[in-house]
């Protein structure tokens, strides 16, 4: 699906979800691991069918697929660098409930309600079409199914990446969900004071590391309808039944 714009990363990076999301690793970023934690946490375990939209190299897909094993975990993705890492790594690992298509179309290669879940990390800011691409994704959510979006939050004064084409806050991203999906919450975890003190890489970050591979990561902790302190947003909304 032809929806991002200038996205290298995983040319240049190679698989690096899957260094960051490590806890034996040096570049173990626990920030990363909340977002996907909350992610997760969102879906509902009793899902058959999930669709990681935006999938990367795989490494959410793992996870959803790690922690519902009886799900079928399906990861679309519109650049083939990404699928190629994905699908080795899954492959390596031998999950065998997660699989990859690569999709450079602007509809999804799927039935009508064909998901009881959706889940898209952090790709909506790199969207020119965000209308668009979650009509379509209602367009394959079940009937009482839900989608759960995540997105950094835009803070005054900064971008969080010069990739991203729009980043939303709380009340934007609940607006453009409001007009595809029912019951939207919003919710914020990892707090900008504890993410300053984790990028500034000074004695308070070296506790931070010491407490998150603990087991302990204090950047998952939640709020709903959250104001700017809060760094990262995950939505939630379903798909009513008539």
């Amino acid at each position: 699906m032809t929806t991002e714009v200038n996205f290298d990363k995983y040319q240049t990076l190679g698989a690096y979800h899957w260094t960051l999301g490590s806890k034996l690793g040096l570049r173990y970023n626990a920030p990363l691991m909340a977002r996907y934690e909350v992610a997760i946490s969102k879906v509902p375990t009793s899902a058959k069918s999930v669709l990681d939209f935006g999938s990367g190299d795989g490494f959410l897909s793992y996870l959803l697929g790690a922690r519902l094993p009886n799900a079928t975990i399906v990861g679309i993705e519109y650049e083939e660098s990404g699928i190629a890492l994905a699908r080795a790594k899954i492959a390596e690992k031998r999950i065998p409930n997660v699989s990859f298509v690569l999709n450079q179309d602007s509809r999804l290669p799927f039935p009508n309600e064909h998901f009881d879940a959706i889940v898209m990390a952090d790709v909506i800011e790199h969207l020119p079409n965000v209308g668009e691409v979650l009509q379509e994704l209602e367009r394959v959510l079940r009937k009482d199914g839900r989608i759960v979006v995540t997105t950094p939050q835009r803070q005054e004064g900064s971008k969080w990446d010069k990739r991203h084409i729009f980043e939303f806050d709380t009340a934007d991203l609940s607006r453009e969900m409001q007009k595809f999906f029912t019951n939207v919450r919003v919710f914020g975890c990892s707090r900008m004071n504890i993410v300053r003190a984790w990028q500034k890489k000074r004695l308070m970050r070296a506790v931070l590391e010491v407490v998150t591979r603990s087991g302990l990561n204090v950047f998952t902790n939640e709020v709903e309808n959250p104001d700017r302190s809060y760094g990262q947003l995950t939505a939630i909304g379903e798909k009513t039944g008539s």
